[in-house]
């Protein structure tokens, strides 16, 4: 007899999947939204025509499905420990605003040409969530073709910011 796994709602991919699927329900705004409080995680996604995007900006321009990044915003102090229910503060839309100043310094991108989904989380599941958009980017290839940009930079000691914008330089460079 062969065996079947049940399935636990409350298992930790489950719950992953919870988080990162609600995310992606999220209606898509510009970038940077207005502030909000919240710590959490988002998807960036591109629909302009920068030559070096375009893989990106031709998924994105029927419906948003292919972001150029995703990532989480921990809640101050969050990676050190400390109180359980301290103030996260507005660490999720301080992070998408420092994503917008990137693509602004850079010459040959538009930030209009950007959008985010964003979503507020309990601090105890934002890496987790993260690390299931990860995942699941990586499977359809997307980041992939990124992290190709982002490597090649990172091999350049001084990069040409007309590349691919500042966007993957300041990713590539810390």
């Amino acid at each position: 007899m062969r065996k079947v796994e049940p399935y636990n709602p409350l298992d930790k991919k489950n719950l992953a999947e919870s988080a990162a699927s609600a995310l992606l329900r999220q209606e898509p705004e510009i970038l940077p939204p207005e502030p909000f409080e919240g710590a959490g995680i988002y998807a960036i996604y591109y629909m302009g025509e920068f030559p070096a995007y375009r893989p990106l900006a031709e998924k994105n321009r029927e419906r948003l499905e292919a972001p150029i990044y995703v990532g989480k915003a921990d809640p101050k102090g969050g990676r050190r420990g400390g109180e359980l229910d301290a103030p996260v503060g507005a660490a999720l839309s301080d992070r998408l605003r420092k994503h917008a100043r990137s693509i602004e310094q850079a010459n040959n991108l538009d930030l209009s040409d950007f959008r985010c989904r964003y979503l507020v989380l309990d601090d105890v599941w934002v890496r987790m969530a993260e690390r299931m958009l990860i995942a699941w980017y990586n499977r359809f290839g997307t980041l992939s073709w990124m992290a190709s940009a982002i490597m090649t930079l990172a091999n350049v000691e001084q990069p040409n910011i007309d590349h691919l914008g500042i966007f993957f330089i300041r990713v590539a460079l810390g």
